[in-house]
């Protein structure tokens, strides 16, 4: 249900160009963390929406800035989740962590 969702939010467009340290972007990252948290095979997982994204940008469907921003948006959930693990922490401790911390910022 989850990468359903994922999916759906890969699909809308922005309708405003963001800069990079809006509310959103927060939003966006710690989706990412609670997606990527529970899977077993993060960087498959990673790698399969890595080329989802590059095909909407081949097919035009979304702009090169809305795919640098979502690999940047994942690229930072999963540097999140390797720090907190790093420190110990495992699943909903993770999830609770980042968007205790990340937001907060």
């Amino acid at each position: 249900m989850k990468i359903l969702v994922l999916v759906l939010f890969l699909f809308m467009p922005q309708a405003i160009a963001l800069s990079p340290w809006t509310p959103s972007k927060c939003t966006n990252v710690l989706e990412f963390v609670e997606i990527l948290v529970p899977t077993e095979h993060r960087n498959v997982l990673i790698g399969q929406w890595r080329v989802f994204l590059g095909n909407q940008l081949k097919n035009n469907i979304i702009t090169f800035a809305q795919y640098d921003a979502r690999r940047i948006e994942i690229l930072e959930a999963k540097r999140i989740i390797d720090e907190l693990e790093a420190k110990g922490f495992k699943d909903n401790a993770v999830i609770g962590l980042a968007y205790h911390h990340y937001c907060s910022v």
